[in-house]
């Protein structure tokens, strides 16, 4: 199950990385995990731009989640679709430790 689990939530984070694009701010896509019985799929992104366009996005996939749900229904071969749970990471001070590497 544990396999099956990864594929999935790969195969999730691969199509929503492709129709995020449309979003007004950068987003990355930084997890997917997968409940155990492959229902419930808990979205983790990040969001790169000025401040008014990251409330722009919150707001866009708020908006958008149906149908991204959908859009997956469409993509992914599995009996039934998960429900999505979006969860925001801030992670600036990551950010910041990268610039500095850099």
């Amino acid at each position: 199950m544990q396999i099956r689990s990864l594929k999935i939530s790969k195969e999730i984070q691969k199509i929503l990385s492709l129709q995020i694009l449309k979003s007004p701010a950068f987003i990355t896509i930084l997890n997917v995990k997968m409940s155990k019985n492959l229902k419930n799929a808990m979205i983790f992104f990040s969001l790169f731009g000025p401040e008014e366009l990251c409330k722009k996005t919150l707001h866009w996939i708020k908006f958008n989640s149906a149908s991204l749900q959908h859009m997956l229904s469409q993509n992914l071969k599995i009996r039934h679709t998960p429900n999505l749970s979006w969860y925001f990471v801030n992670n600036k001070n990551e950010g910041s430790i990268i610039n500095k590497i850099i």
